[in-house]
């Protein structure tokens, strides 16, 4: 309910305010006293197009701002499909600039136009002439109906499952573009980080094994240069370890008529002691070290794959390519995350679906209900002689226009039409792969009702059975014989029993044995059973071709051939 309407430099309006009731208001006046001004300001509320004719003063922004309470009104679905928070207290508002410039606002969040009217017209409505023409509209016509049948909560259920639908739809679209941008590059980066795992990279490695191969490449002068050094400290007659000892007894002997010599002493026999422990590292270090080719090849091609992955990478260093590694195992990760998120999606859009259509089911079911309750659900022309209080008498004009049939016959009834789960059963379960012609469907639910099969399961892409040509087709046998549309593929790969499918290469028919309970598996004329189900088969079965001549069989004719056998 509309509550108070603002009003600030607009047509003759400098600024007003007018505050609503909850009861009746009427505005009153002479002519050109501002009551279609009031219109026309409601009018920009509900998303008229504004013009800077009607500014007051040309110099200032107008501004039209309506205060509604919306709390029994069903606008909830609106604000969640259009992310906009949603609160009792609703305020739109509508500004016009000088220069033209307009914009909209609800609850102070920027919206276009197509979005205010939406939204408005759930909350005011303006009657004006010639408004009954409305009548015509089938959008009005299905309004009135669920109003009367009372189907106000089961709408707003459905606008909510729906509208998480086509959000989840649209997510899918975004996603399954994104992972189709990202293949070659997926591809790409897999190779990438391919590379790297095959190199197993390990921090600080490029720095000691370019030092140990230029040990190994200079293995013959470091043996020659040290073992050369430690024979002349240690091992030659005149070595410097022979002569330092001698210089050591001669000194030994002048500390008794020179003391001050002792000190000096122990640095000199230390200093002896340092030379002996160097020459020991240079005889250990040069009997340590040979040359390996073997090593220095090995060591050769693990810097050459090194320095090709700098090379390739533009950098210097090993931590920078092991950084580099990291980053694409993220990216990697992020593609197979992808995956899992598309995945998640898709099965979130199978459950908003299903919830979509057990409303919709639930929808004619309320309505029938209605008609029950009056006990006047058979309505026939007055040649249907039967007598029943359940009847309606109507005319064959009235008969025709309720009919979707182009010559209806005399009757029309308007039953309840339950909602089947899948039932496991012994027997026959005829299986349908993308059945497209709604004529074919019919006959085939007219055939399963004839050779008493009691299930039929559909791929997703079947014509719908409420397809009026399905119904006509099935001449009543849809009530019969329970329908369900679901995942084949997920459905076949859970069953246990055989899996028999109908193919031009298959096996004789009249030469295979077949069980009591099996799932007969049928694809459309155009393309036959897809490659996804074909996988499931266990076994391939064929109507024989005497006649040689015929390409292949209606999908509604072989289905009635192959229950007479299997049925048998």
């Amino acid at each position: 309910m509309i509550q108070k309407l603002l009003i600030k430099n607009y047509a003759i309006i400098e600024e007003l305010e007018i505050n609503f009731s909850s009861g009746l208001t009427i505005i009153t006046g002479e002519t050109g006293a501002g009551k279609s001004i009031l219109l026309g300001a409601l009018g920009l509320i509900m998303g008229n197009r504004a013009d800077t004719k009607s500014l007051y003063d040309h110099e200032k922004k107008c501004i039209i701002e309506a205060y509604f309470q919306v709390k029994k009104y069903k606008v909830k679905t609106f604000f969640a499909k259009n992310e906009i928070d949603y609160d009792d207290e609703l305020i739109i508002r509508r500004e016009l600039t000088p220069s033209g410039k307009s914009r909209a606002f609800i609850n102070d969040t920027p919206v276009n136009l197509k979005m205010l009217q939406q939204l408005s017209g759930s909350l005011i409505d303006l009657h004006q002439q010639f408004d009954t023409l409305d009548i015509h509209n089938v959008s009005f016509q299905l309004r009135m109906i669920d109003a009367l049948a009372g189907n106000n909560d089961l709408l707003e259920k459905y606008q909510s499952a729906f509208q998480q639908y086509t959000s989840g739809k649209r997510n899918l679209t975004k996603l399954l573009e994104k992972s189709r941008l990202a293949d070659n590059e997926s591809d790409f980066l897999k190779f990438q980080l391919q590379e790297f795992k095959e190199g197993e990279l390990i921090e600080g490695e490029l720095e000691r094994m370019e030092t140990e191969i230029t040990k190994l490449s200079n293995a013959e002068d470091i043996k020659r240069t040290l073992g050369g050094a430690f024979q002349s400290i240690s091992e030659s007659e005149s070595s410097v370890i022979s002569n330092l000892e001698e210089i050591g007894m001669a000194l030994s002997s002048l500390r008794k008529v020179y003391p001050e010599l002792d000190k000096i002493m122990e640095r000199f026999d230390g200093a002896v002691l340092e030379i002996q422990d160097v020459a020991s590292e240079f005889e250990r270090i040069a009997d340590e070290t040979e040359h390996d080719g073997e090593r220095i090849m090995e060591i050769q091609n693990r810097l050459d794959l090194i320095y090709k992955l700098q090379n390739k990478h533009h950098v210097k260093t090993v931590n920078e390519l092991l950084s580099i590694q990291t980053d694409l195992q993220s990216k990697v990760g992020a593609f197979a995350d992808l995956s899992i998120e598309i995945e998640k999606t898709e099965k979130d859009i199978e459950k908003f679906e299903q919830n979509s259509l057990e409303i919709i089911y639930s929808l004619p079911k309320n309505s029938f209900t209605l008609i029950s309750d009056g006990k006047k659900n058979i309505y026939a022309t007055k040649e249907w002689k039967v007598s029943n209080d359940n009847i309606t008498q109507i005319s064959n004009a009235e008969l025709q226009r309720i009919s979707n049939l182009k010559s209806p016959n005399k009757v029309l009834a308007v039953v309840q039409f339950k909602i089947h789960k899948i039932i496991k059963h012994d027997g026959i379960t005829l299986v349908l792969d993308d059945i497209n012609d709604p004529g074919n469907l019919g006959t085939i639910i007219r055939m399963c009702d004839w050779f008493g099969v009691k299930q039929i399961i559909c791929s997703k892409n079947t014509v719908d059975i409420f397809n009026p040509k399905v119904v006509q087709s099935a001449m009543g046998s849809a009530f019969r014989v329970q329908v369900n549309y679901t995942d084949l593929e997920n459905y076949l790969s859970e069953i246990k029993t055989p899996i028999y499918g109908a193919f031009m290469d298959g096996k004789n028919l009249k030469e295979v044995k077949l069980p009591k309970s099996a799932h007969l598996v049928l694809g459309n004329e155009a393309n036959g059973i897809s490659a996804e189900i074909n996988k499931l088969i266990t076994d391939k079965v064929a109507i024989k071709n005497i006649g040689k001549s015929a390409e292949s069989l209606n999908v509604a004719v072989a289905t009635s051939i192959l229950l007479h056998v299997f049925c048998d």
